[in-house]
């Protein structure tokens, strides 16, 4: 499988519904194959419930035997110096951080266009811009040559860097 697929990606946290033996016994027969499994964007959700949470939710995922933490911020704003240190903490615990760089709105985003570019967001070539996503994207662009950058398609107006 591992030919053909990279990658199995859990989304909307999906992963939390199921018994943690069904989730680990499909990571190892990914593993088995050679895919890697990433836990999709549920950490958006766990970021509202504060950094106790967070930790939790970082050292579990590792202890189940995630691959790739996916660091959404499509539906809420979080600071680049919190995204870069929930890389790190994600990097330390031995999995592979996936920061998502862009920022949605419509499809359940609740900010609108005009919002974000009050807020300094531009439009550049069809993409909604933040200014410090290009700082994000220099600083681990030099520290982890790695780093993998991710959009997520949705059925809504996203506007990506």
């Amino acid at each position: 499988m591992g030919n053909y697929v990279d990658a199995l990606k859990f989304a909307g946290g999906s992963f939390s519904l199921m018994p943690r033996a069904a989730v680990q016994s499909l990571i190892q027969y990914c593993h088995e194959h050679d895919v890697l499994v990433s836990t999709g964007g549920f950490i958006e959700r766990v970021l509202t419930w504060g950094p106790g949470a967070v930790n939790k939710y970082i050292d579990e995922c590792g202890q189940i035997g995630f691959d790739i933490v996916e660091i959404s911020t499509g539906f809420i704003t979080v600071p680049v110096d919190d995204v870069l240190r929930l890389i790190e903490k994600v990097q330390r615990a031995g999995m592979k951080a996936k920061p998502e760089v862009g920022i949605q709105f419509g499809a359940g985003g609740t900010t609108g266009a005009s919002e974000l570019e009050a807020k300094g967001h531009r439009m550049l070539t069809g993409r909604l811009v933040a200014p410090d996503v290009i700082l994000m994207r220099a600083h681990y662009g030099l520290e982890t040559a790695d780093q993998d950058f991710t959009v997520t398609v949705s059925t809504g107006n996203e506007y990506c860097a």
